[in-house]
C-alpha cells in the first residue's frame, strides 16, 4: 500500500497542471483550490465508509477501496484532452486587446459556449 501511495507522487503535479488547463478562463489557483478541497473531502467520507466496513469484513474495506479506483480509473480514461491555455497562447495576438476586462469577458463566454 505504501509503495502504490509513493507511486501516486508524480502523478500529483501532472494532474493539478491538467486540471487547470481544462478550466483555463479560471484562475489557476481556484481550480486547484477546489480540486484539492473535493479530493480532501471524497478522501475523509472514503475513509469513514471504508473503515465501517472493515470493521464487518476487512475484505470489504480492501474491495470498497479497489473498486474506487477501477471506477476513477475508467473515468480518467473518457476525459476528454481540451488543452485550452496551450491553444490560447498559441493563437493569441497583441492587437486584439481592447482591455484587460474585454479580454477576460470574452475569454468567460467563449469558454461557456463552446470553441
Amino acid at each position: 500500500m505504501v509503495f502504490a501511495a509513493g507511486l501516486l507522487v508524480p502523478v500529483i503535479p501532472v494532474g493539478i497542471d491538467f486540471s487547470s488547463e481544462l478550466t483555463f478562463p479560471e484562475e489557476e489557483t481556484v481550480s486547484t483550490g477546489f480540486l484539492l478541497m473535493s479530493a480532501q473531502a471524497l478522501g475523509f467520507i472514503l475513509a469513514l465508509v471504508v473503515l465501517q466496513l472493515a470493521i464487518i469484513n476487512s475484505t470489504l474495506g480492501l474491495g470498497m477501496i479497489t473498486l474506487c479506483a477501477l471506477i476513477a480509473s475508467l473515468i480518467s480514461l473518457v476525459i476528454k484532452e481540451d488543452l485550452r491555455r496551450i491553444k490560447f497562447i498559441r493563437d493569441f495576438r497583441p492587437e486584439d486587446i481592447v482591455n484587460k476586462d474585454e479580454l477576460i469577458s470574452s475569454l468567460r463566454l467563449s469558454s461557456q459556449f463552446g470553441p
